[in-house]
């Protein structure tokens, strides 16, 4: 949109010039625009999406507008093709009509419209910037209470097997403990799952 804009204004200024102050390379200049510089910058737009529909119909109505831009210039450059041009008075006169009557605020305007367009893409860009950054710090916080059950219920389990093994194992150690003084220890017989319950049902048959 930057370059569509100041491509606006430059073929503004060598239309003016071209019926006031008529200058060679200035001549030479406007064709280039005609010929390569507009033709790119609408394969540039062809080539991606505007990001919001009623905002590539607003794109395709300033291209619209500067194509007639267009039709009216090169109505003037025929009109005043030659340096003879200039002193017919007919040719003049019809180069600044066009100019006035077609051209002169329909620059005005398609640079508005240019602005204006550029607002709202511009505002669409920091919403969307916006939403991403709001996107990404709900995953953080996602990612992070995850991070923090994970952990938790690590803990608990790692607790829970901890007790599980030590139990058996205090019990196991009390009752030899009971055995060594010379007493029966009340110790009940377990299914055989692991070497403590082995240890166990030994001390058991003990």
């Amino acid at each position: 949109l930057k370059d569509f804009k100041l491509l606006v204004s430059e073929a503004g200024k060598l239309t003016y010039d071209w019926i006031y102050a008529s200058n060679a390379d200035e001549k030479k200049r406007l064709h280039e625009i005609q010929d390569k510089d507009y033709p790119a910058i609408k394969d540039k737009f062809n080539g991606f999406s505007i990001s919001v529909a009623k905002n590539n119909d607003e794109f395709t109505n300033l291209i619209n507008a500067f194509d007639s831009i267009v039709l009216g210039q090169q109505q003037i450059m025929k009109a005043l093709a030659y340096d003879s041009s200039y002193s017919n008075d007919a040719n003049v006169d019809i180069a600044e009509k066009v100019y006035k009557r077609r051209l002169k605020d329909q620059f005005s305007i398609i640079n508005s419209r240019i602005d204006s367009l550029a607002d709202r893409e511009n505002t669409l860009l920091k919403e969307n910037d916006e939403s991403m950054r709001s996107s990404f710090n709900y995953l953080t916080w996602v990612m992070v209470i995850l991070v923090i059950v994970i952990l938790t219920v690590g803990y608990l389990r790692s607790r829970t097997a901890i007790a599980t093994i030590s139990k058996p194992i205090n019990e196991l150690r009390n009752s030899i403990l009971t055995l060594s003084k010379g007493e029966i220890p009340d110790v009940k017989p377990m299914e055989v799952t692991d070497e403590i319950s082995e240890m166990n049902n030994a001390v058991v048959a003990m």
